[in-house]
């Protein structure tokens, strides 16, 4: 049991101890701050630019669902963020994904932090969700 108990300790410290370290990080938002973050080459610049380009039309196909049916576009938005988080996970080299992981991790600290804010103000679900995914 004291094992358990142990290794329990052990991890909620050492969770406590990478969101630390995460804290003084930011999401990369242009191709030079991804280009920092993960440390790309040439080719995977360019290769991440025509991610962004993508993403960029996908989110410009959609645009006029957000005004007719929110939860569909909602949905859709949530589909081409992870298809471009996909998309770079399949570029990225093995050192590179150390970092991917930080950036999921951010991802996810920034969207509780979001859920959080709008659930204090009195934002409906569908709200949040719209929030988080044009984040």
């Amino acid at each position: 049991m004291k094992i358990l108990a142990s290794i329990i300790a052990f991890a909620f410290a050492f969770n406590l101890n990478a969101q630390t370290n995460l804290k003084d990080l930011t999401l990369p938002t242009s191709t030079e701050e991804f280009t920092s973050f993960f440390n790309l080459n040439d080719d995977q610049v360019k290769k991440l630019e025509s991610f962004t380009d993508r993403k960029s039309n996908q989110i410009n196909l959609i645009k006029e669902l957000k005004g007719s049916d929110l939860t569909t576009y909602i949905s859709k938005r949530n589909a081409i963020n992870k298809g471009f988080l996909t998309s770079i996970e399949m570029m990225l080299n093995e050192v590179q994904l150390v970092e991917l992981k930080k950036y999921i991790s951010l991802i996810r600290m920034e969207n509780q932090e979001i859920r959080q804010n709008l659930s204090k103000t009195g934002k409906s679900e569908q709200e949040i969700k719209l929030a988080i995914v044009e984040n």
